[in-house]
């Protein structure tokens, strides 16, 4: 301490004694002055002197590590809670149980059709058992052939997306595909419609697809006689088959020609053969479709000119018939049985029908027009909205029902074939050992029909004793495309989840089907309309508010008409303005929820569909206290509610607790500008219940505002009057509004609730003027170099000085642990033009051979001084340096850096300027080997440098850089040489001068080549090092700012440091996060239109900037990464040097790795 005391007592008789004197000293001060700075530095490197912000005892460090914990705790716990409470843990979630859809009250035993069709069933079933005899008679006297697979074919439609879904999820039980893909044009071409996923699904089956006549009304013998009509025609298409067939990698076809006379059945018989000519040989499949009926059918032909005929064994009654069975088991047989008589079993492959029709009667019972087609679902849908039973019918063991149309007063029948009936069919034709079995159609089949085969490996053949037990129970739901909607009323909620039927097969003594009795219906989504009674009242809605501009002013046109409205609030605006919630509570409106961040639930995770709900409660009750329980998911319509989409939204909604309100009016007032218009579109649709959506917020709503009053005034004129939010729902405001629960765990839940949405509320009132605000500084910054910069190029270019005459110039290097770029560095020094006086060499304590390599290779040289000290870091070597300079003008270098040739001449020129203390040189990146290294010599050019040459139009550059700067050596030693105490001592040396009244300035041809880092890890540690210590030599002259008497210092520098070297990088980021958020929520445009107008701002400058220094425009590549990259690594650096200065800790210079690869540019001038 007596040394502190004696330092400050010599530098205090050096200022008297510099008064006195004139400005000069006397030997025996400048003596004591050496000595002083000497002791100065010895004090130092032992920690005597504190640096800026170090705490030596540490309490500030632990009290802080200790608040950091603490905080951590606390903000985690209440993150954890809040998580919790928005979403909830797997194994709370429980499934609702569905109300089950009744299968009919009506009595069984419904009369079928009238007793003289009973009499037609009993021929057609003798007739029967007389072809099948003669069958089994025809097949013993055959020769048995080889045995051949069964086979399990399917037809698919491209028209019905069941289809393909069938066909993916049974593809490994069947054997072939029949997709309907190939179609006749008028001129006997053929149009191909291929489905590559149907294509996919087959991969491993035997693709025939199926060549049709079926045009656009029907099946059409016209279509066929281009193909059928000659010998050419026959052959022509059959090639052409072929080639389809090898082209697309098809197995073979599946010929299907329907309507056809007895004439057209021998021409198609000669195509069917000609087509088995070209196929076979090339080993392609062939199969013919055949009516059940064998009349005027060439059966033998066609047997033996394809693999297998496909024996159509329903349609029994057509849509264009009476309503009757469409294939009973006896049908089916008959129609087998027939062509075995003329074919052998192994060409015959029975195609069992899976769909059913709804014939409309008559008065008489009779079809009233052709009946629609059906699947086996659509059936069941039919059966369970219109609450009847489905019968029995014993004698064609099949299923049907009646129902009433009240729409169109007529009576419809329906019959349909499920999989019992198929398990009857099988059973009947069982004893013929046909081929095998395809299905019309994938799509429309009950999916329990493939139970009643062998699964693979084995034989896809009738499995009766495994389809028994299967057949009976469980009926899965159909893939749930029906909504049924029950009620009235504008409230919606959940009645029934898609959900499983049941029904029960029971078999007599012999094992035959005896009964099918469908106890329960697999069913779709339910969904229940309720409200209270309206009486002549209307109710106004309002969603995505609230706006700080326009839900004000509409809660005043309503507090003003004593109106009570719904307003379903967006979280995040809600999150901005709390107390325009509290307001709407408070006039007794009912709030509602309208999700976090306005997406499409229909289209987002079931996690994220929770989570958008759950955190808007959560933050309502925070701003409440009550629970809301009115939901209105955004982009509703009541007009979709029977779509899947909306009715699975109501769904989880319903799941969570909450009533859905719907909406019968919708103006468009989010895209209408004419508020007449907006209140007559209301106006014409409102009736007694009617609930009407407005908005108040998503953008500009003057229009629904200037509509409001009209909306009200005419509604008073009609004699509707506006109703309460508790009359159109039926629910009180306790049930719309309950209170938040206060248990202990409910309040611990609130608690951390209150933290986060404050937080975040604080986030999100500030981040949009954040946004702002950066853009503001940063395009100021902007303004003012784009104008400064050009300004002070052309008067450096026109006023550049020659050195004064005679000045001496002496370069300092400091080094450490810098043997690699050492040598080069000295030799760039002794090539300057005109000579330096000597090259000073301070090694600092090196641990390497830094020094050795100095004294190899330059201890003979007159013009190089090698000085070794203790290591004590950069600026205790450069006071070391200047202290045995002999030059009056002092350059310091980094000892990674390269002098171009004239670089000392053009430093030492502005010193023919007294007023001159120190001039800050031209730092450009030597290495650019890399992305990192050329971004930084980017931001070397675009940033640093053009700020330099703003700063030198005032002449008080406030960064002489490390790299490359001169010092007038005598006003360096005024000034108390190069302090220890911050970490940028060159920055901390400058603004002292500045302080002291020189002037700094800039010499933008001073060329040197600097070694940036390479790595990521190093130019965070350069950075971090830049920032702190320009916070410390900032905080040194806190006492300057905004003072009189403070100078540029105080009322330039200072305040410029602080907002674009501290508060706009802690912003910055705050520019990105915004547009991506904008981005995530689909909102980007008017952000990224503000953020692409600055950016192309910033290209403008930084193009300006590389023109006036010369360098390759190719620069700019990457230019918006490198500025998004960058705000980052500069936060990073920030917060860090924040996080130290505030705890204290002691931070050291933080020594860089050198790869000595700085290369000179000579293009440069």
């Amino acid at each position: 301490m007596l040394r502190l005391a004696l330092l400050q007592v010599v530098v205090h008789v050096q200022d008297v004694a510099r008064r006195g004197a004139g400005g000069s000293l006397p030997p025996w001060v400048a003596e004591w002055t050496a000595r002083a700075l000497h002791l100065r530095r010895r004090a130092a490197s032992k920690g005597l002197e504190m640096a800026i912000f170090r705490d030596e005892s540490g309490r500030r460090a632990r009290a802080v590590r200790v608040a950091s914990v603490l905080g951590a705790a606390v903000a985690l716990a209440a993150l954890g809670v809040f998580f919790v409470s928005i979403v909830p843990a797997p194994w709370s979630r429980k499934a609702a149980a569905p109300e089950l859809a009744p299968a009919g009250k009506l009595p069984l035993g419904h009369p079928l059709e009238s007793k003289a069709r009973e009499r037609v069933y009993r021929a057609e079933e003798a007739r029967l058992h007389s072809l099948m005899a003669e069958a089994r008679a025809a097949q013993k006297r055959r020769k048995p052939g080889d045995a051949l697979e069964p086979v399990l074919a399917g037809f698919a439609v491209n028209w019905d997306p069941q289809s393909l879904q069938s066909l993916q999820a049974h593809a490994d039980q069947l054997t072939h595909a029949m997709p309907e893909w190939i179609r006749l044009a008028k001129d006997g071409s053929f149009l191909v419609e291929e489905d590559a996923r149907m294509s996919k699904a087959s991969a491993r089956l035997e693709l025939t697809p199926t060549v049709s006549n079926f045009g656009e009304s029907g099946f059409s013998r016209a279509l066929a006689r281009p193909l059928l009509s000659t010998d050419k025609a026959r052959k022509d298409a059959a090639q052409r088959l072929a080639r389809l067939c090898e082209e697309r990698g098809f197995a073979g076809v599946n010929l299907d020609f329907e309507e056809l006379d007895t004439t057209s059945w021998q021409q198609f018989a000669a195509l069917v053969e000609a087509t088995y000519g070209e196929l076979h040989p090339r080993g392609f499949l062939l199969s013919v479709d055949v009516p059940a009926e064998t009349k005027g059918v060439p059966v033998e032909r066609l047997a033996a000119a394809s693999d297998f005929l496909v024996v159509m064994g329903y349609d029994q009654h057509a849509a264009t018939d009476n309503p009757g069975p469409i294939a009973s088991p006896g049908y089916v047989a008959s129609a087998a049985a027939a062509y075995l008589r003329r074919a052998p079993a192994e060409k015959i492959v029975v195609a069992l029908g899976a769909y059913g029709y709804d014939w409309p009667l008559d008065e008489e019972g009779d079809t009233a027009r052709p009946a629609q087609e059906l699947s086996y679902g659509d059936a069941l849908v039919l059966a369970r909205e219109n609450e009847v039973p489905i019968e029995w019918d014993a004698e064609s063991k099949t299923s049907f029902f009646e129902y009433d149309d009240d729409e169109k007063h007529e009576k419809h029948l329906v019959r349909f074939l499920d999989a019992p009936a198929m398990a009857a069919q099988l059973e009947a034709i069982a004893d013929l050992h046909v081929r095998g079995v395809a299905l019309w159609r994938l799509g429309a089949e009950d999916p329990k029909v493939f139970d009643l085969f062998t699964h693979p490996p084995g034989p896809r053949r009738f499995d009766e004793a495994q389809a028994r037990p299967r057949l009976d129970g469980m009926i899965a739901a159909q893939a749930p495309d029906d909504v049924t909607i029950a009620g009235e009323g504008e409230l919606f909620s959940l009645k029934a989840r898609p959900q499983s039927g049941r029904r029960a097969v029971t078999w007599d003594g012999q094992g035959h089907l005896e009964r099918v009795e469908y106890q329960q219906y697999p069913s779709g989504w339910i969904l229940e309309r309720r409200g209270g009674p309206p009486h002549g009242k209307v109710l106004l809605t309002f969603d995505d508010g609230p706006d700080p501009q326009w839900t004000p002013r509409i809660l005043d046109v309503l507090k003003a008409h004593g109106a009570r409205a719904v307003f379903f609030l967006i979280g995040e605006n809600a999150q901005a303005r709390p107390d325009l919630v509290r307001r709407e509570f408070a006039e007794g409106h009912v709030i509602g929820n309208h999700t976090f961040t306005h997406p499409d639930l229909s289209r987002v995770s079931p996690l994220r569909f929770e989570v958008e709900l759950n955190v808007n409660e959560r933050l309502l009750e925070w701003v409440t206290g009550r629970q809301p329980r009115l939901f209105r998911p955004p982009y509703h319509s009541d007009e979709a509610l029977d779509e899947i989409p909306q009715a699975q939204v109501i769904a989880r909604a319903s799941a969570l607790g909450y009533f859905t309100l719907g909406q019968d009016i919708d103006p468009e007032d989010f895209a209408d500008r004419d508020a007449k218009e907006i209140a007559q579109r209301v106006l014409d649709k409102a009736r007694s219940g009617s609930v009407v959506l407005l908005h108040d917020g998503g953008g500009d709503r003057s229009a629904t505002l200037a509509a409001l009053p009209l909306i009200l005034d005419g509604l008073a004129a009609r004699g509707l009057q506006l109703a309460t939010p508790e009359e159109i729902t039926g629910l009180s405001r306790e049930e719309l509004l309950p209170i938040a629960p206060r248990a202990p765990a409910s309040a611990l839940v609130a608690s951390a609730d209150g933290v986060i949405f404050g937080l975040l509320g604080g986030l999100a009132r500030t981040l949009g003027p954040l946004f702002g605000f950066a853009l503001a500084l940063l395009g100021l910054r902007a303004v003012i170099l784009a104008i400064a910069a050009p300004l002070q190029a052309r008067r450096a270019r026109r006023e550049e000085p020659a050195p004064p005459a005679g000045l001496t110039v002496s370069v300092v290097v400091p080094a450490y642990n810098e043997e690699g770029v050492i040598a080069r560095t000295v030799d760039s020094l002794l090539s300057q033009e005109p000579p330096v006086l000597e090259v000073v060499c301070v090694d600092d304590g090196s641990k390497d051979r830094t020094l050795e390599v100095l004294r190899e290779k330059f201890a003979k040289n007159p013009r190089v001084r090698i000085f070794a000290k203790a290591n004590g870091g950069k600026a205790s070597a450069l006071n070391l340096g200047v202290e045995k300079a002999r030059g009056e003008v002092v350059v310091a270098l980094d000892s990674d850096t390269v002098f171009a040739p004239e670089t000392v001449a053009r430093l030492t020129g502005p010193f023919s300027d007294p007023r001159v203390g120190a001039v800050a040189g031209n730092a450009k990146v030597g290495n650019r080997v890399n992305r990192l290294t050329r971004w930084q010599a980017l931001e070397y050019v675009t940033a640093q440098n053009l700020e330099r040459r703003a700063w030198d139009l005032v002449r008080a550059v406030p960064v002489v850089p490390g790299a490359v700067g001169a010092w007038r050596r005598k006003a360096v030693l005024e000034a108390g040489g190069f302090h220890e105490d911050t970490l940028a001592e060159d920055t901390d040396l400058t603004l002292r001068l500045i302080a002291a009244g020189h002037r700094v300035v800039y010499a933008e041809r001073a060329l040197a080549y600097t070694e940036a880092p390479e790595t990521v890890r190093a130019l965070l540690k350069q950075r971090f090092r830049w920032t702190y210590g320009v916070l410390q030599a900032c905080w040194k002259h806190k006492g300057r700012l905004f003072r009189t008497g403070g100078g540029v210092l105080g009322w330039l520098i200072l305040p410029a440091f602080a907002i674009y070297q501290f508060v706009v990088p802690f912003v910055a980021p705050a520019v990105d996060l915004l547009l991506v958020l904008a981005l995530v929520r689909g909102q980007a445009v008017s952000t990224l239109g503000y953020y692409l107008l600055f950016f192309a701002l910033d290209l403008l400058l930084s193009a300006v900037a590389i023109l006036l220094e010369g360098e390759d425009l190719g620069l700019l590549v990457g230019l918006l990464i490198q500025r998004i990259a960058y705000r980052q690594l500069l936060w990073i650096a920030l917060m860090r040097s924040l996080w130290n200065a505030l705890a204290g800790f002691a931070v050291g210079w933080g020594k860089l790795a050198r790869t000595g690869t700085v290369q000179v540019d000579p293009r440069l001038p």
